[in-house]
């Protein structure tokens, strides 16, 4: 029905594009466009669907995370990126992704937009286990590197 619709698959992303914007979805004559809206909207707050422009989702996509990496995103809110590096760490949840660990530390400088931040993050639920948000400013955000063993730094 997404096709239908004039929806796009995105399969680079495992995603979906919709050229419209909200209030176009909304206000729509046809009631296919209507009932996509209202869906979106429900799906949205309950944090089965993640609305987002296509652009955003390039970097999540371009890194290939998978579960057991660790990602920092220095610049998260509004949280679009860090919601879809949570779900690739987290795989599809079965044993093998669990035992693999991964983590998303998600930074932003401000904090009401760190809040909004947390706020899109907890529609994920059970997922935010492995999330750490921080307010920081990224210029100087602490050294994250574990030290390293001389064998292990090349000359």
């Amino acid at each position: 029905t997404l096709q239908r619709e004039g929806a796009t698959p995105l399969p680079w992303c495992d995603g979906w594009q919709i050229q419209a914007d909200s209030g176009a979805l909304k206000m729509s004559s046809r009631p296919g466009l209507r009932e996509l809206h209202a869906w979106l909207v429900e799906a949205s707050h309950g944090g089965l669907v993640v609305r987002q422009e296509a652009v955003s989702m390039v970097p999540a996509a371009l890194l290939h995370i998978k579960p057991g990496h660790k990602v920092l995103d220095m610049c998260a809110s509004p949280g679009s990126k860090t919601t879809q590096a949570l779900e690739a760490v987290h795989g599809d949840g079965g044993a093998e992704d669990t035992a693999a660990g991964g983590l998303v530390v998600a930074n932003d400088t401000d904090a009401r937009r760190a809040r909004l931040l947390i706020r899109r993050c907890a529609a994920l639920g059970e997922l935010t286990d492995r999330l750490a948000v921080t307010q920081h400013d990224a210029t100087k955000f602490p050294n994250v590197l574990a030290p390293c063993r001389r064998e292990h730094v090349r000359e």
